[in-house]
């Protein structure tokens, strides 16, 4: 669906995949599940668009269910694909992901997304052969002038993307609007099972001080139109779970 002007939402309550466009162009941001392609290529099909205007995919960070289509995009669209250089070992698979604490599996909740998860492919994702990297504040000369902010601990590449043109916030998973451990709604950084390093990602937070944006469009849960500011308060309260 479309959030604002020209910033598309797809996929499902599990995971979000967003798109860009601007002039016919679209860029990506992350890619959602190895199972996306058929609903992001009838996405392309019912607005006129094609593989071939498909400039860039860019991903958040390096995690299976945000990495999704990128490699079957970056091979049949040619487009490239970009991360920050801290996740590329692990978005190539030189790497292994290793989180802080063991999955708290008797939790309901964490249950239901780990069967989803399998149910959406996420355990086969492929690894992403080329890719290209960007960093902290550098503006990106793709549709929507997405501005990057290197906002590490979730993982160590994990990055937010501005779009001042289209007032839009794009945060990975640098913040959620619900809890996947528990269900609960409301913006959080994730839970310690799925950080890197759970102190620095809610210290992290202090790079979004200061923006403004229409809306915060998150990895998981459903956009936030309320301001960055009470997002991040709402974060802090929360704090480390």
């Amino acid at each position: 669906m479309q959030i604002v002007e020209g910033v598309y939402r797809l996929g499902q309550d599990f995971v979000g995949m967003y798109v860009l466009a601007e002039g016919g162009k679209l860029t990506v941001i992350d890619a959602a599940t190895p199972r996306s392609w058929p609903a992001f290529t009838r996405f392309l099909a019912e607005r006129g668009w094609g593989l071939v205007d498909v400039e860039a995919v860019l991903v958040t960070h390096a995690h299976p269910d945000h990495l999704g289509i990128a490699e079957q995009l970056r091979r049949e669209a040619g487009c490239s694909v970009r991360i920050h250089a801290s996740d590329v070992a692990v978005a190539t698979g030189e790497r292994r992901w290793r989180p802080e604490w063991r999955l708290p599996i008797w939790r309901p909740t964490v249950v239901r997304t780990l069967v989803q998860a399998a149910l959406e492919g996420v355990l086969s994702t492929p690894p992403v052969t080329e890719v290209s990297t960007f960093a902290d504040g550098e503006r990106l000369d793709l549709p929507g002038r997405p501005r990057v902010i290197h906002a590490p601990g979730h993982t160590p590449g994990s990055c937010a993307l501005l779009s001042e043109s289209r007032g839009a916030l794009f945060v990975g998973d640098v913040l959620a609007t619900v809890d996947i451990a528990t269900g609960a709604e409301g913006p959080v950084i994730p839970p310690s099972f799925a950080n890197d390093d759970s102190r620095r990602a809610l210290a992290s937070l202090d790079r979004l001080d200061g923006i403004t944006a229409d809306v915060l469009l998150p990895g998981h849960g459903r956009a936030w139109t309320g301001t960055v500011a009470e997002a991040l308060a709402h974060a802090r309260r929360v704090g480390i779970r």
